[in-house]
């Protein structure tokens, strides 16, 4: 059961509401909410622009700011989260830091490819290798920026299509880089 809070002398009242200035066009509800309620309605029918007791419009699109300069706001509404953009990160890291290791692990034991090179055959390798090298770090800064994009519904096409680029090349570049080393002898 609840206590009643005393009452005599002792108790004050609640200090008064501070009274807001209105923008033109606004009618606070309180006194002259039933006799303004009629004026305030919308052409088509519908509610009154305020809720009860605020003198905050409604956001439905009409009122005296409609097409104003605040029309173009973002909605409140938060954005919709993309529910596999987890998944695409974890699989595409996975997958591509896998990858991009064996390949870190090639370029190590690529140097025994050319025990037997010629000065020209060894200076073609020495651009061959540090273009391999180079080319490596591409799948990790496509991996970066794919997983840096936030989880919403609009980045998934740009996240998909950096992670899955990021994983075709670290299998691809392994492929290359042989391909360009059978070229030596």
């Amino acid at each position: 059961m609840t206590a009643l809070p005393p009452a005599g002398p002792g108790r004050m009242p609640p200090p008064p509401r501070p009274v807001l200035p209105l923008p033109p066009g606004f009618v606070q509800e309180g006194a002259a909410g039933a006799a303004g309620a009629e004026g305030r309605a919308r052409p088509d029918g519908g509610a009154s622009g305020a809720a009860p007791g605020t003198w905050l419009p409604a956001n439905d699109g009409t009122g005296p700011y409609a097409g104003g300069p605040l029309a173009a706001l973002p909605s409140w509404r938060p954005e919709p989260q993309d529910p596999w953009a987890i998944l695409w990160t974890a699989v595409a890291s996975i997958l591509t830091t896998s990858f991009v290791g064996l390949g870190a692990l090639f370029a190590y034991i690529s140097p025994i490819w050319c025990d037997s090179c010629g000065r020209a055959q060894q200076h073609r390798f020495t651009l061959y290798f540090a273009g391999y090298c180079g080319a490596l770090l591409l799948p990790v800064v496509l991996l970066i920026v794919g997983s840096s994009l936030p989880s919403y519904r609009r980045y998934a096409f740009p996240r998909i299509v950096a992670l899955t680029a990021a994983t075709v090349l670290a299998v691809l570049l392994p492929v290359l880089y042989y391909r360009l080393l059978g070229t030596l002898h």
